[in-house]
């Protein structure tokens, strides 16, 4: 069930966003993909990181618990 918060969490925050998530050339510009932070690299942050890297984004994620830094 965490995997699936993680992979929700993303997609409704996609559907909030007011742009898109991979890099586009159009004749009027070039747009930016979008770029994700995800705090926490527990199940749930891992899926949602996942998630928003296979949808084109650029993702940065941290994680403060000492386990996560070996």
């Amino acid at each position: 069930m965490l995997g699936l918060n993680g992979y929700r969490a993303v997609i409704e925050a996609y559907r909030e966003l007011p742009k898109i998530s991979r890099m586009h050339i159009t004749p009027a510009g070039k747009m930016n993909p979008t770029k994700v932070f995800v705090n926490g690299c527990g199940v749930a942050g891992l899926q949602a990181i996942l998630t928003a890297k296979n949808l084109g984004a650029i993702v940065r994620a941290f994680d403060s618990r000492a386990v996560c830094k070996e």
